[in-house]
């Protein structure tokens, strides 16, 4: 099915962005920190399988913006740069915890 407008407005809104990227940040901060801070190889498992999937949605995400850009301008442009990083975060958090 292919979304409206107005629902792909909603989801490059200033709010909507700022409440996906802090939770994806946050996710891959945590991450970072525990996997220099710890070590613990079942709870690694967990957190590389849980940063993959924030991973997958930031990308997909990251995409869903590019697309949107020619539509909505800047605020896609916005968007692609909140997931973009937010992946970034996710993927950096991998590898700290796949290091150990």
């Amino acid at each position: 099915m292919i979304s409206s407008s107005s629902q792909l407005a909603n989801a490059l809104t200033p709010k909507k962005l700022r409440t996906d990227g802090i939770r994806l940040g946050l996710l891959a901060v945590l991450s970072i920190i525990y996997a220099l801070l710890f070590d613990q190889r079942v709870l690694d498992i967990l957190l590389i399988a849980l940063n993959g999937f924030g991973a997958l949605i930031g990308t997909l995400a990251l995409i869903f913006a590019l697309v949107a850009s020619r539509r909505h301008g800047r605020a896609a442009l916005l968007a692609a740069a909140v997931y973009g990083a937010c992946t970034a975060g996710h993927l950096a958090a991998i590898v700290l915890l796949l290091r150990g």
